[in-house]
């Protein structure tokens, strides 16, 4: 299986698929601040709880 990653100019870039269409549609149409906190809360990682 090949990695969707290509490598170009010391950028990463991914291959778009239509399952991003609903984050490219939230971007298109909400603000700036709506749309980054849904990003961070989706994908930013969150510290575990130590026990």
């Amino acid at each position: 299986m090949s990695n969707p990653a290509v490598s170009t100019g010391g950028r990463l870039r991914y291959v778009a698929t239509d399952g991003i269409q609903p984050l490219v549609k939230m971007r298109r149409e909400t603000s700036e601040e709506a749309y980054l906190a849904f990003m961070r809360e989706r994908f930013l990682a969150k510290p575990s709880i130590a026990k």
